[in-house]
């Protein structure tokens, strides 16, 4: 009895029982259980790789007309097609087949609560840091007002809100035909019937008054076909730029000072170049929002009584240090000159 007791005890408690058996069947099934859910994820994953993923309208991303879904997925407009290698955060480019025209995706959102864990997006709006109180060279004093803007800067903010960001021109804006400087020659239709151009080696488009800036600039995009609006750039969406320009990733030291300090960051020559002439910098591959040209901004102010439109960036003839990537001067928005040219933005 006592023999087989101990054969009993030592067939059923042993290393080899019946018990352990039964643990190790047990473990060996959680565990196969564990790779067959690893391998069906892995062949579902595999599969969903195998159909491209589609917008509501079935286009896939970097098609023509996409949807997008955010900040980190840039929708591409009808007529568009995405250039480059780069990603949402560092330089996106669409390009416009028919004109050539290219366009650099502005990542930025409405509410932080919006952006992914891990992801850095600066929040869309205007901000009043930068150059202003410098003597001698006509900048906004601090206390100046800001009256309404053009009424496609709430429009550029709604989508901003839908799409979680913008499209700005990748160059000064540029007009076709010519690579000297737009000096009143015969090309001075405002009618939308000249259309600026976003292209390197382009006249730029000065001797503009603001008026007929934004005027050209709203023509810039047929939005029956694309469906997508261009404008000129606010003062809001001038500062969201320079903001993502200083905090993206590749960029945060060489561009620690872009809005304050721009040497070297700009054309700051001593004569105006022709678009996108300067390929020694460019933050996220857009041109010279230092230097070369001031631009017209839809952005407006009163000082001393009189109404103004607000100009940012600096021009040839200055420093970086004196009109950085930040600056805001002012000039009566009917007014041209050599120095001051302008830059669209498109939106949907």
């Amino acid at each position: 009895l006592l023999i087989l007791a101990g054969v009993s005890i030592s067939l059923v408690l042993g290393e080899n029982g019946i018990i352990n058996k039964a643990k190790e069947g047990k473990q060996n099934t959680e565990q196969a259980k564990v790779e067959e859910e690893t391998m069906l994820n892995e062949a579902a994953e595999y599969m969903e790789n195998l159909t491209p993923k589609v917008d509501a309208n079935g286009v896939e991303p970097g098609k023509s007309g996409y949807l997008g879904s955010g900040y980190y997925d840039p929708y591409i407009p009808a007529g568009f097609e995405h250039i480059g290698t780069e990603n949402w955060n560092s330089g996106y480019q669409i390009k416009e087949t028919a004109t050539g025209n290219i366009f650099v995706w502005v990542p930025c959102v409405l509410d932080q609560s919006k952006v992914k864990e891990g992801d850095t997006v600066v929040t869309f709006g205007k901000t009043t840091t930068g150059k202003y109180n410098a003597s001698n060279f006509g900048l906004l004093p601090t206390d100046t007002t800001v009256a309404a803007e053009d009424s496609t800067v709430s429009d550029i903010e709604t989508s901003v809100g839908t799409y979680g960001g913008f499209y700005i021109a990748k160059y000064e804006a540029g007009i076709e035909g010519t690579t000297e400087n737009y000096k009143l020659s015969t090309k001075t239709a405002t009618d939308g019937s000249v259309k600026p151009l976003s292209k390197a080696g382009k006249g730029v488009w000065n001797y503009i008054s603001r008026v007929n800036a934004l005027a050209v600039s709203k023509a810039m995009i047929d939005n029956a076909s694309t469906g997508a609006k261009s404008t000129l750039i606010s003062g809001a969406a001038w500062d969201t730029t320079l903001k993502w320009m200083v905090t993206a990733s590749d960029n945060k030291t060489t561009n620690a000072s872009y809005d304050t300090n721009s040497t070297g960051k700009g054309n700051y020559s001593g004569t105006i170049a022709t678009t996108g002439s300067n390929t020694s910098y460019a933050v996220n591959n857009i041109f010279d929002m230092a230097g070369n040209v001031y631009e017209w901004t839809s952005e407006n102010c009163t000082l001393n009584g009189r109404s103004c439109a607000v100009l940012r960036g600096g021009y040839y003839i200055t420093s970086g240090s004196v009109g950085p990537a930040a600056y805001r001067g002012y000039a009566f928005e009917t007014g041209t000159d050599n120095y001051t040219a302008f830059r669209p933005v498109l939106y949907k």
